[in-house]
């Protein structure tokens, strides 16, 4: 089945700046110093909107999303910073912190009492629902969830849904509710048709939200709903409707955004082609150098034993972005000549073990 729709016949589709970064382990901002100015971006964002929550600045959240949505403005790194307003509300709560988690939903639901009229606080309450769902599941794969945790992550993502779902004519003005319909399509398995058309409706909207060809992709996972094979299909579907103004931009963060999953076998028969996706770099880093970019050039370089360009762009690096990297050895390990005489593999590459979302 086909996800991307023939292209509207508007020329300017895709003619908002190229790209955008698709690493997920950075939809929460860090808490320390960070890297890159995406990263430190990301970080002032989601400061400004924990601070308005905290004091119930509700219109000043608003604003902010709003204007984001219209001017549709980007990170250093490419991405749309309106996809970061939402991420990190429920950060800074403990872990299965029953009354932290339920105090939090009041202030969401007074958000919404607030300003009925906005669309910000439902796609809010919608990923604080989503948030609280994951809690109660973990992040582990199925079968290491305990049954009694099964009925309370199913009743919170249809809660996320419903919100959704009877704020439409208000909340789906935003882009996010497409985001976030489609993590809850994932979580309750829809029928791929019903997904797809859900994709389509989206993207005809904001073609360029990348966002909504990363989930599509997490959907096609074989842990999820989909396969390999799949997936390929999709990725090089979206590349085509895309190539003409973004090269292999996509190629590139899309699988990027897999990091989560894929791992260490991100190169594995059937999945991304590092040539392919040495050149999607190629066309990210021309547009958006930023050294949170660069890093991630050279760590999927190292990942693919391409040393050669490992080297030549680790070489621009301003800063070493352990936020990516987990261990400088790691980094060095790259960086020595293949002739020193140790065995490189792509093992020397340490993996986030979670997704985050």
């Amino acid at each position: 089945m086909s996800y991307i729709m023939k292209k509207p016949k508007c020329n300017n589709i895709f003619s908002w700046a190229v790209g955008l970064t698709a690493s997920l382990i950075l939809y929460l901002a860090p808490t320390g110093a960070t890297a890159t100015e995406t990263l430190q971006a990301i970080k002032n964002i989601q400061s400004e909107v924990s601070r308005a929550l905290a004091n119930e600045q509700f219109a000043q959240i608003n604003a902010m999303a709003d204007n984001l949505s219209e001017s549709r403005e980007r990170l250093p790194d490419g991405r749309w910073k309106l996809s970061f307003v939402i991420y990190g509300l429920t950060g800074d709560i403990p872990k299965r912190d029953a009354s932290a988690w339920h105090a939090r939903l009041q202030l969401m639901d007074r958000w919404i009492a607030a300003t009925p009229g906005n669309p910000t606080p439902y796609v809010a309450k919608a990923q604080f629902l989503l948030a609280y769902a994951w809690d109660a599941r973990g992040n582990g794969y199925a079968n290491t969830v305990k049954e009694e945790d099964w009925p309370i992550f199913r009743q919170r993502i249809a809660q996320a849904r419903d919100t959704l779902e009877k704020s439409a004519n208000i909340s789906k003005r935003s882009p996010l509710w497409y985001e976030k319909m489609q993590d809850i399509a994932t979580a309750q398995s829809w029928p791929e048709e019903d997904f797809v058309r859900l994709f389509r409706e989206g993207a005809a909207k904001e073609p360029a939200n990348y966002f909504l060809y990363f989930n599509a992709a997490d959907y096609l996972l074989p842990r999820w709903h989909g396969s390999a094979r799949q997936l390929a299909d999709f990725v090089n579907s979206a590349v085509a409707a895309t190539e003409k103004k973004e090269g292999q931009t996509l190629y590139t963060r899309i699988y990027w955004s897999l990091l989560w999953a894929l791992e260490d076998k991100t190169f594995s028969p059937g999945y991304a082609d590092w040539p392919r996706m040495r050149q999607g770099f190629e066309d990210i880093v021309r547009v958006y150098p930023d050294n949170w970019n660069l890093n991630a050039y050279t760590y999927y370089a190292c990942m693919a034993q391409d040393w050669q360009t490992a080297r030549i762009i680790g070489a621009k690096l301003t800063t070493v972005a352990m936020e990516l990297w987990k261990d400088p050895q790691v980094y060095k390990r790259c960086m020595q000549e293949p002739s020193s005489g140790r065995q490189k593999s792509a093992a020397h590459i340490q993996q986030p073990a979670s997704h985050p979302r």
